[in-house]
């Protein structure tokens, strides 16, 4: 017969007071954690949002010259109209105008829930034209992308008379540096 030594240890799992432990720390940590992920997603929001206007620009300004016709950004109206709306808030559609079919939509980028709202610092730009030649784009403007986190995290970018989109340096204000941006 074995006999079991007296330095033998059972291993028998965890105790309560030892998992309470651990559930106590992992939900400090997560405390701490959410603020900062919180921002990095809201963050991710502006740059997203930011590529994907910046995307549409570019589209609009390849389409044109490559197919020798003038393409249109403007404000979002609805699925798959090529008429402009009113507000940049709505998001932004592509246009390509052509002689054989008239107006094309290339891209549409509708504002959703939650997403950074959109707007021009030039106060009357209700659409944007980009030619197949120079200069490339008419009623180019600055523009930004404001969040529910308001003014300090606000995105500005300038898109220019060569088709180039040039962001700002600092966030939360304009192209000059200088100027801070206000957000409704």
């Amino acid at each position: 017969m074995k006999r079991l030594s007296h330095f033998a240890v059972k291993n028998e799992g965890f105790t309560l007071v030892e998992l309470i432990i651990v559930i106590c720390v992992f939900s400090i940590l997560v405390a701490l954690a959410m603020p900062a992920w919180q921002n990095f997603v809201l963050n991710e929001r502006l740059n997203s949002t930011q590529g994907n206007i910046i995307n549409a620009i570019n589209l609009a300004k390849g389409m044109a010259v490559t197919d020798d016709t003038t393409a249109t950004m403007c404000p979002y109206s609805a699925a798959s109209s090529t008429t402009c709306g009113s507000s940049w808030a709505s998001g932004v559609i592509v246009v390509e105008q052509s002689v054989a079919s008239g107006s094309v939509l290339l891209k549409a980028i509708p504002a959703t829930s939650g997403m950074p709202v959109l707007s021009t610092l030039t106060a009357g730009i209700s659409s944007i034209t980009f030619n197949p030649r120079p200069p490339f784009v008419t009623n180019f403007t600055d523009f930004k992308l404001c969040d529910s986190r308001g003014a300090s995290y606000a995105m500005a970018f300038s898109l220019q008379s060569t088709g180039y989109v040039q962001t700002a340096p600092t966030i939360g204000y304009a192209m000059n540096g200088s100027s801070s941006l206000t957000c409704p």
